[in-house]
This record gives C-alpha cells, sequence and structure tokens, in this order.
C-alpha cells in the first residue's frame, strides 16, 4: 500500500499531537517526517526503508518490516525497537539512547554502546524471509 489518505491525516495530527502511530496498515513507504514528531510506531508493515528521522525523534518502534538498515538516528533518540527485521548493523547510537531491542535481525555486529544504555534485547539469530 502507498501513501494513503489515513497516512496522510495521520500526519497532520502528528504536527500537534508529536506521536505517529502507522503500524500494520500494509505500507511499503513512509513520506518525508514532520519535524515536530517524537513517537513514531511503524511495526508490522512491509517497510524496506525509513526516511530521515526527525531531529527530536525519541522513540522509534519499527519492529517487524523488511528493513535492512536504519537512517541516521537523532541526537534525542531514546529508545530503539528494530527486532524482528533485515538489518545488518546499527548505526551509532546516540549518547541519550536508553534501551535498545534489536533481536532477529541479520547483525553483523553491534556499534559503541551509550554508557547509559539500560537496556539491552540482542538475540543472536537469522531472521527467516518474512
Amino acid at each position: 500500500m502507498n501513501i494513503s489518505d489515513e497516512l496522510k491525516q495521520k500526519l497532520l495530527e502528528a504536527n500537534t499531537t508529536k506521536e505517529l502511530d502507522v503500524s500494520n496498515m500494509g505500507l511499503t513507504e513512509l513520506p518525508p517526517l514532520p519535524d515536530s514528531l517524537r513517537i513514531l510506531r511503524c511495526e508490522g508493515n512491509s517497510l524496506t526503508s525509513l526516511p530521515v528521522l526527525p531531529p527530536f525523534l525519541r522513540r522509534l518502534s519499527c519492529q517487524y518490516n523488511k528493513l535492512t538498515s536504519l537512517p541516521r538516528l537523532p541526537s534525542h533518540m531514546r529508545v530503539l525497537d528494530c527486532s524482528n527485521n533485515r538489518i545488518t548493523s546499527i548505526p551509532e547510537l546516540p549518547d541519550t539512547m536508553r534501551c535498545l531491542v534489536c533481536y532477529y535481525n541479520r547483525l553483523t555486529g553491534l556499534p559503541t554502546i551509550p554508557k547509559h544504555l539500560k537496556y539491552l534485547y540482542c538475540v543472536d539469530g537469522v531472521q527467516n524471509d518474512m
């Protein structure tokens, strides 16, 4: 599914609520995201890539997609759940990162772990094709 009217409406609402939930909508792509966005939930779609992330995004839930990589993470990011994808490497983690969930990907390693990271969930294993 390409960008729908429902998604466009959610993006308009995100400009005021700072949160966007487009989970389980059958999406194959996301449009450019508003700079005001703080929380993005896009799990359970068929995304193969993500657009540039907003500069003040704090939480990203993009599990259960077909992602092979992630864009640069914003410096305010605190929580990232990118589990159950096809990701081979995680970009540099900002110092503000508190929780990283990255199990069931195709990771060959992890970036430097920030000293304030409290939760790291990263089980070794190769994800089957979705």
